[in-house]
């Protein structure tokens, strides 16, 4: 059983013992039925968080100054209450930056707009990949294409908010739904976008959703979820009746740690539920979690250098007392090298070997080709290198062998997908 060598920086437990996120589910439903969103499984209730709830939440967390994001999971723009709720947030939150994700597909006034702005509103997200009317309805569900573009002409009057409006461009969102013409509808839509004084756009990508009644396990990396030792373990996921989530992929009730009506963030999270869920993770059992054996975000993100040395503590008492196969002896070597002393390296790949070295650091060198040997195919890999340099070693072991992701470890490893943010290593097998 691999152990797991340390906290998290943000999350609870951790150790700062405080979340640098809140997402606060206002309201569990949207105006759309986007193709690819995870709240296509959402619970079949419809919730709408109520202004006393709020009033707990903000009680619970005193003091939070950090990101606030509200309602991945629904569309906030359907709350006519929104700005008194945003009010009520900055009131006791004063710190904290309030960002909503919308598709802006809701109908709303220049007037309501200028109230969201001046109850405290500091960002919107806008959820929008399709570029007329007739892809929109096709891919996010909605025949209200025109409600965004007079909510943009509306936002555009209201002093300084086009700054604060950033447009999600998912930059891989047409290889996996494509529809015709797509960069030109695109490009006709950015000049549009930029008339009316608007120049943010945000990139990320997306990840098709794999249908709950699918079996197997989707999970592709070798290590677990930050979720549990990363960036993400410091976001905290509050649904609209005030249960804890493990993260925004669980919009409904399956997967809950406790209730902020009943109990505080610490009791939540160190009680049975959670340090269940962490546990099954680190001991990569997270098959067990329906979920987690359906994700694809392979998110390596952290929020310091000791997160990562501490997923690569993890990666090393793993491989504790195993045969292993390694690869690169620069700086990504000289720093991780130490943690695998209690491994069994039995050869040191060496593509580059001008000296024609026959070992390093007593370990016996062998050139790239040895991974086409059979004998080592589930022989775990661990590749020191950085940014570059593993994606040049990754590409070149997928173009030339037959081998298993989930028998490669990067160090540092949170260096494992394209700049980017296209192609995901670990989502290949």
């Amino acid at each position: 059983m691999s152990r797991f060598p340390a906290l998290p920086t943000y999350g609870m437990p951790s150790v700062e013992n405080r979340f640098h996120s809140m997402d606060i589910e206002l309201i569990n439903y949207c105006a759309n039925n986007c193709v690819f969103c995870c709240a296509r499984d959402r619970s079949p209730r419809r919730k709408i968080m109520a202004v006393e709830d709020l009033k707990i939440l903000l009680d619970r967390v005193p003091g939070f100054k950090g990101n606030v994001t509200l309602s991945d999971t629904g569309d906030p723009l359907l709350l006519d209450d929104l700005p008194l709720k945003i009010r009520l947030i900055k009131e006791s939150w004063p710190e904290s930056v309030v960002n909503i994700t919308t598709t802006l597909s809701v109908a709303r006034s220049e007037a309501y707009f200028r109230e969201l702005f001046s109850s405290g509103l500091d960002q919107i997200l806008l959820s929008l990949y399709a570029f007329d009317k007739d892809d929109y309805a096709k891919l996010q569900g909605s025949r209200k294409y025109e409600n965004v573009l007079n909510n943009l002409r509306h936002i555009a009057k209201v002093p300084d908010a086009p700054r604060k409006l950033y447009l999600k461009d998912m930059t891989n969102f047409n290889e996996i739904y494509p529809v015709d013409d797509y960069e030109r509808k695109k490009r006709d839509f950015l000049e549009f976008y930029r008339g009316l004084g608007y120049d943010n756009i945000f990139p990320t990508i997306v990840l098709p959703v794999v249908p709950d009644e699918i079996e197997g396990d989707y999970w592709n990396a070798p290590v677990p979820c930050n979720v549990v030792w990363g960036e993400r373990a410091g976001m905290c996921e509050i649904h609209a009746d005030l249960d804890i989530a493990p993260c925004c992929l669980f919009p409904n009730d399956k997967v809950t740690f406790g209730n902020l009506r009943e109990q505080s963030l610490e009791e939540i999270f160190n009680g049975d539920k959670a340090k269940d869920f962490r546990r099954k993770w680190r001991e990569m059992r997270h098959k067990e979690i329906p979920v987690c054996r359906r994700c694809k975000c392979y998110d390596m993100s952290v929020n310091n250098w000791e997160e990562n040395d501490r997923i690569a503590l993890w990666i090393a008492d793993k491989l504790k007392g195993q045969d292993v196969l390694f690869m690169g002896n620069g700086s990504a070597w000289r720093r991780y090298a130490c943690f695998f002393n209690d491994s069994k390296p039995i050869a040191m790949i060496l593509e580059d070997n001008p000296g024609s070295l026959t070992e390093f650091e007593g370990i016996p060198v062998q050139d790239i080709s040895v991974l086409a040997d059979k004998s080592y195919a589930k022989t775990p890999l661990v590749i020191f290198a950085y940014r570059k340099e593993a994606r040049k070693i990754l590409t070149k072991i997928y173009d030339n062998f037959d081998r298993s992701i989930k028998t490669i470890f990067v160090c540092p490893p949170w260096y494992v997908r394209e700049e980017n943010g296209n192609i995901f290593y670990y989502d290949k097998i």
